[in-house]
């Protein structure tokens, strides 16, 4: 599955091939740097989505390593399709 996200503040947008529902830390960190990129900027999340998604996107959660915090990929939450 691919999925495009936005960043509505940037106007940016990134397009990712999906297996399943989970983003890898490649995906997560490549995501970031085309949407925004800043260092401290504070116009999104770990992910740098923000504003309104497509593709069925509802939200994406960080997987973060217990020990660390470091974030190791995410999970792609979907609206559900009826």
């Amino acid at each position: 599955m691919r999925i495009t996200l936005y960043n509505d503040y940037h106007n940016t947008f990134v397009s990712l091939n999906v297996n399943g529902q989970k983003l890898s830390l490649y995906q997560v960190k490549k995501a970031w740097k085309e949407l925004c990129g800043i260092k401290n900027c504070g116009c999104s999340g770990d992910v740098g989505y923000r504003g309104p998604q497509e593709d069925g996107v509802q939200g994406i959660e960080p997987i973060r390593n217990s020990l660390t915090g470091e974030i190791e990929g995410a999970w792609i939450h979907l609206h559900e399709r009826e």
